[in-house]
């Protein structure tokens, strides 16, 4: 049940993320505009890695608010420091 709640509350930070990123990146000129090489035929953000981070991140502090997971830490810990 947990590795569920933690993955809802992961999907749903990305999706809340994703939608800032997309909205901030074209006033802060992270964008790739179209090419004739390309498939977009509008700018497209290029910060999503950003908002995938920052849920990912998320998902692992729903964790750490479970002591009686952290025997698991040190398998884990590793994931979110790369």
């Amino acid at each position: 049940m947990l590795l569920l709640l933690t993955f809802g509350i992961a999907v749903g930070a990305a999706v809340v993320f994703g939608g800032m990123v997309r909205r901030l990146a074209p006033t802060i000129g992270a964008v790739v505009p179209p090419r004739a090489d390309r498939w977009h035929e509008q700018p497209t953000p290029t910060m999503g890695g950003i908002a995938i981070a920052a849920a990912t991140l998320i998902g692992f502090l729903a964790v750490l608010l479970r002591p009686d997971l952290l025997p698991w830490l040190d398998t884990w810990l590793p994931v979110p420091i790369a």
